[in-house]
């Protein structure tokens, strides 16, 4: 099993590219699930976040649970417990390594605090 996030990658969302987490090194990253409400396509998800301006990237739908759960969440997530929507929320730190993992009752300043916190450490 990796140690880091960043011995993965995905497949970004928008050009199909195989982007290397590699690339955010350095970076503190929050990694977040969509549970079942993701839209049924793609190009249905990238027309949805273009309303809205989106400028961070985005990756294609993966599992994150089951014998299928991509290698990320399988790293993240080693019980594979994730249950439904923003259940699986994952602060990962500069070094790529998990900080802390959140679930959909955590309030949004909690988050906010720690990425804080990372990002000046």
């Amino acid at each position: 099993m990796a140690s880091e996030a960043y011995a993965f990658t995905a497949t970004e969302l928008v050009t199909g590219r195989e982007v290397p987490l590699s690339e955010f090194a350095g970076k503190v990253s929050l990694v977040v699930n969509f549970g079942g409400q993701e839209l049924r396509t793609d190009a249905d998800i990238r027309s949805f976040v273009d309303k809205y301006g989106v400028r961070f990237p985005m990756f294609a739908p993966v599992d994150v649970n089951g014998s299928k759960a991509h290698p990320l969440f399988k790293y993240l997530c080693p019980a594979g417990d994730i249950s439904w929507n923003f259940a699986g929320q994952f602060l990962v730190g500069k070094d790529g390594r998990l900080a802390r993992r959140y679930d959909s009752r955590t309030p949004p300043a909690t988050i906010d605090a720690d990425i804080r916190a990372l990002l000046a450490a």
